[in-house]
Order: structure tokens, then sequence, then C-alpha cells
């Protein structure tokens, strides 16, 4: 401490503001200087990455979407009292409303919902529907109504109905509650007048939002047609309920409230109509996956899972059981489980044009054994690149071109790797290993992770000689650990309680599937009368030799049936000469 006793107060003042901006006032710009540098980083990169989020082709989508909102809210209503010509302030204000709320959406999407920005399909389709929407809204005010024959927000309710239903099934629900929600604020501009037969502006807009809520909790998981049917009478009935209710609510009589269910039951119908012709319109061109597509993805009885069952048989049976494993998997974390089991249908669907060279198709003869070990891992790694060209061919979705692509990832062929690594000097494996590896990408979704997980541990299950609980719980373990050891689950979203989900359900199946049966006991060396007996006694088919011969059991080593020529055309009777066949009536002697 300084001794200050005897200085004059001013010299005081000045020895204390010197030490004061020596140290603490120091300390303190110091501090602010370097949260202010921080917070210019911060902000360069949040703008850095909001420009590489929002590249030039979306800047194009959203400008073009605004221009069209701008032009559609610019033209004139039909009743004057609303727009009654077109004037500064109209041609400045509209457009710019536009723009700020556009610029907030965009805002509350990057901070909330950022994957929506990935994809230029979804906004687009996000551009389309609403676009269809508000054209579908100026039909309230470019046609005429008559004394409340028509009643208010009959088409606006169709329009938000639409693009609800529309964009919960073909993005999520959260996206479409946020648009439906904007697209009711551009209502706004529309039914601003109030002209014959029209009621308040604000019962509209709580029948658009109820309408809304209703497709968006009807239309979020179709997975049948039973859901399909249920969901159309949901939202039928709802919105005649709630137009009723505010009709009521208006004052109407029961005239009106009558034409308001007619007119309401009839827009309800158009919108069903208009989000089914949406989405199969739209679906294909943009590359969205819904539910209605993988539904008929997933009948059997397609072309290329046909041809695929007869070429592959035995690649076909291991998609199937794929299927039901990655399913049940995907249920049980939350996932898409419906994705999940058609991907696993088409994952292996390369393998029809060399379906050979896979050990699932062969019959006894191993055609790698004539092979090195690196044309094998050629062979073998080009089903996914075959698998990739016959679903392009066949107009499959993304998403299930992902799986086929991931379903591997660049896990490597250890197999054959082993085979060509025991010849090779150690300080080469690192490059050889790289040559016996998938081409990739690893798995950039749970259904796509769910997939290849269920894949390595189907195809491991056949190796098991006694498959217990146990030895089934440890064989879905190991796999698993090597698949995360070796990075392939790394780029997936799949957590730690998600794979723990994954494995007890593998195992619960895998029990069932691989359980052991009883051994019969084996019967005694039958005689020739007792051969002739077993022939089929039911059904129609008793009274010919056909059935008996194709169900006969074959003799043993011991055992010799002597052939007989009772047929006319000398074939030998699969039924011995002494063992009659009794002759019953049926209905051919009736005939």
């Amino acid at each position: 401490m300084h001794d200050f006793h005897g200085l004059r107060p001013g010299v005081y003042i000045v020895r204390i503001g010197k030490q004061l901006s020596g140290k603490k006032l120091k300390k303190r710009l110091a501090g602010a200087a370097v949260k202010l540098r921080y917070a210019c980083i911060s902000q360069v990169s949040a703008f850095q990455r909001w420009r590489t989020t929002i590249d030039a082709g979306r800047v194009l989508i959203g400008s073009i979407f605004v221009l069209l909102f701008s032009v559609i809210l610019l033209v004139p209503n039909s009743y004057p009292s609303a727009h009654p010509a077109l004037s500064l302030q109209s041609v400045v204000g509209i457009p710019a409303t536009v723009i700020l709320m556009m610029s907030l959406l965009v805002m509350f999407g990057l901070r909330f919902h950022s994957k929506l920005y990935d994809s230029t399909a979804r906004l687009s389709l996000i551009g389309i529907v609403a676009t269809g929407s508000v054209l579908g809204m100026r039909l309230d005010n470019w046609m005429p109504h008559r004394a409340g024959v028509m009643p208010i927000g009959w088409a606006e309710l169709a329009a938000i109905t639409t693009a609800a239903a529309v964009i919960t099934l073909m993005i999520d629900a959260r996206t479409a509650l946020l648009c439906s929600a904007t697209l009711i604020v551009f209502g706004g501009f529309l039914n601003s007048a109030h002209g014959p037969g029209h009621v308040a502006c604000a019962y509209t807009d709580a029948a658009s939002l109820g309408s809304a809520l209703i497709a968006i909790y009807s239309f979020h998981r179709l997975q049948s047609r039973a859901a399909i049917v249920k969901g159309a009478f949901t939202v039928v009935i709802t919105n005649a309920v709630i137009c009723m209710l505010l009709q009521f609510a208006c004052g109407q009589d029961f005239g009106h409230i009558g034409r308001a269910l007619l007119f309401t039951t009839v827009a309800s119908s158009g919108a069903i109509i208009c989000f089914f012709s949406a989405v199969a319109i739209l679906e294909r061109p943009l590359g969205i996956t819904t539910y209605l597509g993988l539904l008929e993805l997933s009948d059997l009885n397609r072309p290329l899972l046909r041809q695929f069952c007869l070429e592959a048989p035995g690649s076909y049976a291991h998609s199937m059981m794929v299927a039901n494993l990655a399913a049940a998997a995907a249920e049980s974390i939350g996932a898409n489980a419906l994705l999940a089991r058609v991907g696993a249908y088409y994952h292996d669907v390369g393998k029809i044009r060399r379906a050979e060279f896979f050990i699932e198709n062969q019959s006894g003869y191993n055609i790698h054994e004539t092979m090195t070990p690196s044309l094998s891992a050629v062979v073998l790694t080009a089903h996914v690149r075959e698998g990739l060209d016959i679903a392009e061919n066949e107009h499959l979705p993304p998403a299930i071109k992902d799986i086929i692509e991931q379903h591997h990832g660049t896990s490597l062929i250890r197999y054959f790797y082993k085979l060509a690594a025991s010849g090779t000097p150690e300080n080469s494996c690192g490059s050889l290993e790289q040559r016996f590896r998938y081409p990739g990408p690893k798995p950039q979704t749970k259904e796509a992770a769910i997939v290849m997980l269920a894949d390595s541990v189907e195809a491991a299950s056949h190796t098991l000689v006694r498959p217990t609980p146990a030895r089934i719980e440890e064989l879905v373990e190991t796999v698993t650990g090597n698949l995360i050891t070796d990075g392939q689950l790394d780029e997936s979203t799949l957590l730690i309680r998600d794979l723990t989900s994954i494995k007890t359900s593998f195992v619960h199946l895998l029990c069932g599937i691989l359980h052991r049966r009883i051994e019969y006991p084996t019967s005694p060396t039958r005689t020739i009368e007792q051969v002739g007996n077993l022939r089929y006694s039911g059904g129609g088919l008793h009274d010919s030799g056909l059935f008996a011969r194709i169900s006969s059991p074959l003799p043993s080593e011991h055992e010799t049936i002597p052939p007989t020529t009772t047929f006319a055309d000398g074939a030998p009777s699969p039924i011995p000469a002494q063992a009659s066949v009794p002759i019953t009536p049926s209905r051919r002697s009736d005939r």
C-alpha cells in the first residue's frame, strides 16, 4: 500500500486514477475487446453457415415465390372495397410484407428446423403448394356471391386443408403447421372485404386453422388404405362440424347453416381429391418419398421383386428376413419402419445380374474357388453399383437408392481380404485393405444404419450350428460391435440407447426364427405294401395315381419296388400292382 499522507487532494486523485487505469480499466477493456472479437468471429461463421445453407438456387426459388405471392395479393378483388385500385402504397406495402414474412420464416427454420433447408426439393414443394393455395383462396374473391348462397371461406378452407395434408405427408407435421399458419395470414389479405354472404374474417381463419390441424392429425402417417379412408372421413366430418358451429355463432338461420354444411362438405371432399392428386403428381418429380409411395413399393408382386425371387431366390429370401428384422428394429426406436422394410426388400436387388456369385444362391458349386480374392471382391462389391443402376431404371425413390448404396458402407470383405493378406508383406496390408472395402458411403440415416445391422446379423446367423438364445445374443453383440469399431455407424444418427433397443429386437426375432425342432424318430423299413398304401386319400386326387407319383416316399437303400406297367402308355406305375386302389363313389361318376 502506498502512503499518500501529506499529498494534496489533486495529486492523490491523479495517483488513484493512474492505478485504476493501469489495472482494472485495462483488464475491462481487454475483456471487452476479446468478447467483441469472439462475437465478430461467431457472426462471420454464422453468416458463412447461412451462405452455404442458402445457396444461389434456393435464393432464386425463394425470390420467384415471393414475386408470385406479391402479384397474387396485388390483383384486385371482385369487391372494390378491398383493393379499389393499384396504388403506390399497395404496390410497395404488400411485397414488403411478403418479404418480411418470408424472411421471418427462413430465420425460424434455420434456428429450429435447419434440416428443411438441406433439400431443395422440399423448399420447392413448399413454394409450389403455397402458391397453389393462395391461388385457390382467390376463388373466394373472384367468384360471385349471391345473398349467402356461397358462405365465405369455403375455397380458403379447401386450399388450407390441401396444403396442410400435402406438406404433412411429404415433409412433416411441424412444417405443415408453420406453413398453414402463414397461409392463413395471407388469406387475411385476400378476404379483407365483407361482401354479400360474408361473415367475419376471424371466423374464416378459425375454420381454416381447425381444418389444417385435423388434416395434419389425420394424414401425418398413412400406412394402409383403411387409414386413408379414415383420415378422409375425419377431415370431412370435422370441417362440417366446425363450420356449422361458426355459422351458428354468427347468428345464421338454419337455411344458411344447411347451405354452409353442403358447401363445406363439397370443399373438404375437393380438398381430399386435390391432396391425393398433388401427391401423385409431385412425388416422383421432386424425389420425395411418402408412405403412399412406400406402400406401392412394398407390394411383393411388383415385376422387379418377382424377377428377384426367380433369378436370385436365396438373396430374395435373405432380403425378406432382413426386412422383418429391420422393420422391428426401426419400430422399437421410433424410426420409419415402412421405409426400413421397403429398403431391405430392394437392398440386394443388384445380385440379380450375377446371382451365382453369391453363396446364398449357389447349389454346391462355389465359383469363387476358381477366382483370385481380388477378383472375387470386385464381383461382390459390384452388386451395390448394379443395384443403383436397377433402381434408377425402375425409378425408385431417392430414399431407397440411399439404402441400396449405404447398406454396406465402407465395410471390409474379411474372408477374401484374409486370403489375399496371407501371402502379402505386413507393410503393404494397409493399401491392400482399401481394395477389399465397399465404396460407401457410410449410412447417413437411421433406416440405412438399421438395414446395415440387420443385413450383417442375418447373414451371420446362418453360421450358428446349434443356435441358442445365449449364442444368438453373443452373435448380435459381436456383429454390432465390429461395425461400431470399424466406424460404419459414425455418420448415422443412431444413439446408444437406440443400439440397445435394436439389438434386443434382433435377439427376440432370431430366437423365434432359429428355434430348434424336435428330431422325429426314424421309421422302420417299410414293406412294399406299406409304401403302396401311402397315397393321398382326400381332395379328389386319390382316384388317380398322379398324386401318389409325387407324394410317395423314395425307397431306402435296402428297399426295391419292382416297376409295373399298369398304365396304358407303358409308364411305370407308382403304386405296386398288388396294392389295389379301391374305387369309391365320387362326383366324377355323377357327371
